[in-house]
């Protein structure tokens, strides 16, 4: 019996080594936040351009008196660390949800958002956070509103639907953002393409594949944009949630007006990390 039993142990390996490697294989994608957590969020961003305008002679008169270049070249950055700290879960199996913003800069101050400020809402195991109300910031409330919305729209992006994947396998999501320009909108685009590539120590680690484009009806004048990227995207298994997600992404765009034009190339960097503790 002694001897036997090794050769019985490795046909119960040899039986069970498909099953366990099939079941690395194989992914439970669940992307939301749970119960008496803390998540700190740290977003970075740094944008490259180069800007031109074109136009008639009146026009391009005009610019050089005014002492505009034609062509213009910056370097934009942002970043943005903040915690969200989840509440334990009540009886209607929601909990309550607080978004602590500790840094932020932005080389444009229209989308600076204040440190120190606190959103507050709430969320469930199934669905992505429902945000209420917000601290006073002392600008009034029509600040107070918009910058609400603009919290709304980035957690927003962070909302991917459940599903089943298996190595290799692809899933998209369309995101389309609002572009306020001179008191009018254009809407853009994301669409991402995720691809599981590994499964590894915990992690599921996707490539990201990324499409935009510009949907712009404005009578005032024509746009046209589009643009692609590349990058990762990781997610911890335990706690069900995006750990890492960068993307380099090249965008271009023209607003073409009746007497003139501006063109703008964009090379952007961006980098979220988050890391979860009790």
């Amino acid at each position: 019996m002694r001897g036997r039993a090794p050769v019985i142990l490795f046909c119960i390996a040899s039986f069970l080594s498909p099953l366990l490697a099939a079941g690395q294989s194989y992914l439970h994608f669940h992307h939301h936040f749970q119960p008496e957590l803390h998540y700190t969020f740290e977003h970075t961003t740094i944008a490259s351009n180069a800007l031109s305008y074109s136009g008639d002679e009146a026009f391009v008169s005009m610019m050089e008196s005014a002492g505009t270049m034609l062509n213009q070249v910056s370097t934009d950055s942002s970043t943005l660390l903040m915690q969200v700290h989840t509440g334990p879960m009540n009886e209607a199996s929601e909990f309550a949800l607080e978004i602590h913003v500790l840094k932020s800069h932005s080389g444009i101050s229209e989308m600076q958002i204040p440190e120190g400020l606190r959103i507050y809402g709430a969320t469930t195991l199934a669905g992505f956070p429902r945000l209420d109300s917000i601290s006073e910031t002392g600008r009034g409330a029509e600040y107070e509103e918009a910058l609400l919305t603009t919290m709304k729209g980035i957690f927003g992006q962070l909302k991917f639907p459940n599903r089943e994947l298996e190595l290799g396998d692809t899933f998209s999501d369309t995101v389309p953002l609002e572009i306020p320009i001179a008191g009018l909108s254009m809407e853009l685009v994301t669409k991402s393409n995720y691809t599981l590539t590994e499964l590894h120590e915990g992690e599921a680690h996707f490539d990201l594949v990324q499409d935009y484009a510009l949907n712009s009806d404005i009578p005032e004048f024509s746009a046209t944009a589009s643009g692609e990227g590349l990058g990762t995207l990781i997610y911890d298994i335990e706690h069900q949630f995006i750990t890492l997600q960068n993307s380099n992404i090249q965008m271009e765009m023209t607003i073409q007006f009746e007497a003139f034009s501006i063109h703008l190339n964009q090379a952007i960097e961006f980098v979220q990390n988050v890391t979860i503790t009790r």
